[in-house]
């Protein structure tokens, strides 16, 4: 789940008698987003990086939540990549029957409470333990999108604490405006934001904090080809990361054009990814582009208003000072 885990290969296609059992869970959980929706969290609260260890040094990693599930404190990461949450299946929280089964849980962060589906899966870094085990340093999981949806997240980078709720969503004057699309995916919503700039024109990019170190990574190595300017990946910088416990081989150059979404402008110089794959003609299908990750903001707040649809990007304090 380190670096880039939204280069992670999509769900298997579920049968039909699976997908009525997955239109079900949906609407249940429709109404507990419903139910939900009064419930507010205004108070910071510190989270916490995730490590990755580079070719060139430590890195910023994962944004790791803390969580209460069922009353036991634990870790997730917050993946905007994530259409859902999910349960490491290996960590024995949720059935092991089956891949696409589901389990209802009590998922709590600060005051904000609501009852959550989570769809098991398996990465293979786990550890496995139990719920009884669960500890406040144990990774559990991945929180997506699912539990944010008509409310608000605002995360301060720099100071590492986060508040769900109102609070702050209003735009500032400093405040750098890009609006989100949010798409459906094959296992809930993600947000997506139109790139312009490219040479080949507009294109889609999944914002994903998933990708906390990454400024923009680019599914398709044609695509990353032209962004960078090259016919080739040689001389092009190369590092080794993981997704989901696999490593991958990535290639980083700068972009050759100013790359603008909505009032925020990528310049030339700034880095993009690839990152060959096993399951790269999975990608070839996939309709975006590529990915925005958090690298251009680590001393912002972003403010990711699903209800809006909308990213505040706002200069901390310290950082207005500076300027």
């Amino acid at each position: 789940m380190d670096f880039i885990d939204s280069f992670k290969a999509p769900a298997c296609r579920i049968v039909a008698a699976k997908e009525r059992a997955m239109k079900a869970m949906l609407c249940l959980s429709f109404l507990a987003f419903c139910s939900a929706s009064a419930a507010k969290e205004d108070k910071w609260q510190s989270f916490t990086f995730s490590k990755t260890v580079l070719q060139d040094g430590t890195v910023l990693g994962a944004i790791l939540m803390p969580v209460r599930l069922d009353d036991q404190r634990c870790l997730m990461q917050f993946d905007t990549g994530a259409g859902r949450s999910i349960l490491y299946q290996s960590l024995k929280l949720a059935p092991a029957h089956a891949q696409h089964a589901t389990a209802s849980y009590t998922l709590q962060i600060g005051t904000f409470k609501l009852p959550t589906m989570f769809i098991p899966q398996s990465p293979a870094t786990a550890e496995t333990r139990t719920l009884a085990t669960c500890k406040a340093t144990t990774l559990i999981g991945t929180l997506g999108n699912d539990v944010l949806q008509d409310q608000a997240i605002s995360l301060d980078l720099s100071q590492q604490r986060f508040r769900i709720g109102k609070s702050g969503t209003e735009a500032e004057p400093n405040d750098t405006i890009v609006y989100l699309e949010i798409t459906a995916a094959h296992d809930g919503f993600v947000p997506m934001v139109k790139a312009e700039g490219f040479a080949t024109g507009t294109k889609n990019l999944l914002f994903d904090t998933g990708s906390a170190s990454m400024t923009l990574g680019i599914f398709r190595e044609s695509d990353w080809l032209l962004a960078v300017g090259r016919t080739s990946r040689e001389g092009a910088h190369v590092m080794t990361v993981n997704a989901w416990g696999i490593p991958l081989m990535c290639f980083q150059a700068p972009v050759t054009r100013h790359i603008q979404m909505g009032k925020l402008t990528l310049p030339p110089g700034t880095l993009a990814s690839y990152c060959t794959r096993n399951d790269a003609p999975v990608f070839d299908t996939r309709p975006e582009f590529g990915l925005l990750g958090l690298g251009p903001f680590s001393d912002k707040t972003l403010i990711i208003d699903f209800a809006r649809s909308r990213l505040l990007i706002r200069p901390n304090p310290a950082a207005r000072l500076a300027q």
